[in-house]
């Protein structure tokens, strides 16, 4: 008596079956990998409300609406310029944009009929900062770079630890120098001086801003895959 058989093993799966398994599987790891980077941000992370205009364009642009919310990475302390970072003061923290790193030399000068941000000899253009509205009168109080002048000369006066002898500021080791984009209202390095790695709380990974809803942040953070940037910041 021949016994039956009870299923048949298909060696040769078609082309299209193969093409589904990958794509399936490949869908399922990227899943995976967006399921652990959700709780690796929610972990790395905190999640911060913009308080105030010192940031205006960048940030609470939207003045009708809520403030803006940023996500600040405490464990990346790599900076660069432009970077939006949150810093300690003694009564606060306080968010702004780096503009100097260790071994920079700072200076606010008058150039072109206004005020600007002088780097290492060289001038900085800055497209992101809340212009003026009137530019071509440098010592105007509504002149947002004009007021970070006043407090830069007064920084020099109660801090003159910090500057060379051409009167220049330098970065210490270890620290950096920031600046709010709404120069005209923003206490920042031009005010306290630069902060110490030890004051700086983290840099900003994300921004969530007030037209934004929760679905549509996480939606885009996944889909366009910026995920890999909070992975690849554990490494």
């Amino acid at each position: 008596m021949v016994a039956k058989k009870n299923f048949k093993i298909n060696k040769y799966n078609p082309f299209t079956k193969i093409v589904c398994n990958f794509l399936g599987n490949l869908f399922f790891a990227y899943c995976v990998i967006a399921a652990l980077a959700l709780i690796l941000f929610s972990s790395v992370t905190i999640e911060c409300e913009v308080i105030g205009s010192s940031m205006y364009p960048t940030l609470n642009s939207q003045k009708s609406l809520s403030n803006d919310i940023v996500f600040v990475n405490v464990y990346d302390k790599d900076f660069d310029y432009l970077d939006i970072v949150v810093v300690k003061t003694d009564t606060d923290n306080i968010i702004k944009r780096v503009v100097g790193v260790a071994g920079d030399k700072i200076d606010i000068v008058l150039a072109d009929g206004t005020y600007k941000l002088e780097r290492n000899g060289e001038i900085i253009d800055e497209s992101y900062i809340e212009v003026t509205s009137n530019p071509t009168i440098p010592n105007d109080e509504r002149n947002g770079m004009f007021m970070t002048y006043k407090r830069f000369q007064q920084l020099k006066s109660s801090h003159s630890e910090l500057f060379d002898d051409d009167d220049k500021l330098v970065v210490a080791k270890d620290s950096i120098f920031v600046l709010g984009d709404n120069r005209r209202v923003s206490l920042d390095s031009s005010f306290y001086g630069t902060f110490d790695m030890p004051k700086v709380v983290g840099k900003v990974e994300r921004i969530k801003y007030s037209n934004e809803s929760n679905f549509s942040f996480y939606y885009y953070y996944i889909i366009n895959g910026e995920f890999f940037k909070t992975l690849s910041k554990l490494f």
